[in-house]
């Protein structure tokens, strides 16, 4: 198993953890992977050089650029609601690509994540009662953010090109003014 550090931390095996009680290694020897579930990196690792000092330039950065950067101030002054316009702009040419037509990058909008932009979705333009439409498979966290908020759930199955249009209309039939959100995944079934 090669180590997947770049290429100036490969001599350091050191970095990788100390395997835990009953992990079935020697005392002494290392793990073949590295803990990244609590989102940080081994503690030896601050202390190598050429890490140390790469963290160090990448907070000198954020402190320099940090009214923007953290997103503090008004519209005007580095507080973007919606996402950054840059980000924003990029985003639009992504997506125009994909799609082959063009996109406004003025109705963007960047959340932290999917979970928070379905959340936000449910919230804005759902009420309890409501339904949402999720292609089948989808994201687990979708049924959860959508339940939450008391809504139904109905599934839609997809095939080779997308969504059955033909179990999405009858939905749509049998549940008349009541199917307010289709959550979906258009960009390689993708939920970011």
């Amino acid at each position: 198993l090669k180590p997947f550090w770049p290429k100036p931390l490969q001599d350091k095996p050191q970095f990788w953890p100390s395997p835990g009680p009953g992990a079935g290694r020697s005392p002494g020897t290392m793990a073949k992977a590295q803990d990244f579930i609590k989102g940080w990196p081994h503690q030896e690792l601050l202390n190598y050089e050429p890490f140390r000092s790469q963290l160090m330039e990448s907070f000198r950065r954020g402190l320099e650029l940090s009214h923007e950067s953290l997103n503090y101030g008004d519209g005007q002054n580095g507080a973007y609601m919606l996402g950054h316009p840059a980000f924003r702009k990029a985003l639009a040419g992504f997506l125009e690509k994909q799609y082959g037509q063009p996109v406004d990058w003025q109705t963007l909008m960047s959340t932290a994540g999917s979970s928070m932009g379905t959340d936000l979705a449910c919230r804005v333009h759902c009420s309890a009662g409501d339904i949402a439409m999720v292609e089948e498979p989808t994201y687990y966290l979708s049924f959860t953010m959508v339940r939450d908020r008391g809504m139904g759930l109905l599934g839609v199955p997809m095939q080779d090109d997308g969504l059955d249009l033909d179990v999405l209309e009858q939905h749509c039939k049998a549940n008349p003014g009541k199917v307010k959100l289709l959550y979906t995944q258009p960009v390689h079934h993708n939920p970011t």
